[in-house]
């Protein structure tokens, strides 16, 4: 299943600190761990295993980022998610 998240402006992207996904809640944020996929024109795509994500970035992601584990973070007020069909 491919996921559009479009609340990347107020995403805060770390590097993770375990190699595995994961999908949850801390306090009222969003939280997805995955393996991110990004290329150069600010669009990135988190691999959740059985899901990916496609997210639209308000900028560029920098290169160490690219196919490493992160965490993205983002308040759930602000969270739309639009199942796509390939």
């Amino acid at each position: 299943m491919l996921v559009e998240v479009t609340a990347v402006t107020q995403t805060l992207v770390t590097m993770a600190t375990a190699a595995s996904p994961a999908i949850g809640m801390d306090a009222d944020m969003v939280v997805l761990r995955g393996r991110l996929a990004a290329q150069p024109d600010e669009v990135a795509v988190l691999d959740l295993g059985e899901t990916s994500v496609l997210l639209d970035l308000a900028g560029p992601v920098p290169p160490p980022a690219w196919n490493s584990w992160v965490e993205c973070r983002a308040p759930s007020r602000a969270v739309e998610i639009y199942p796509c069909e390939l």
